[in-house]
């Protein structure tokens, strides 16, 4: 589509069609949306694992905590 500027009500009209033409390649189109989804899945993966991989740490920890608690107090009533 060529866009020549001919008059005050040429460049408005021509404007105007460029606008329609834009906005509805705009609205049709659907090229992008691929990457973003493929981009947004794995940062969602990350942070879910990330989440996850902090809860279990902070679990795993009071364990930890926990045995080391009871192996002494059994060092102490041992000795």
């Amino acid at each position: 589509m060529s866009f020549q500027y001919a008059g005050v009500s040429g460049v408005r009209e021509t404007k105007g069609k460029f606008m329609r033409w834009l906005r509805e390649r705009f609205f049709e189109e659907e090229s992008g949306q691929d990457p973003i989804e493929y981009t947004l899945l794995p940062a969602f993966v990350a942070l879910v694992s990330a989440s996850i991989f902090i809860g279990a740490g902070n679990s795993m920890n009071t364990i930890r905590q926990t045995d080391s608690n009871s192996l002494s107090g059994a060092a102490v009533a041992a000795s």
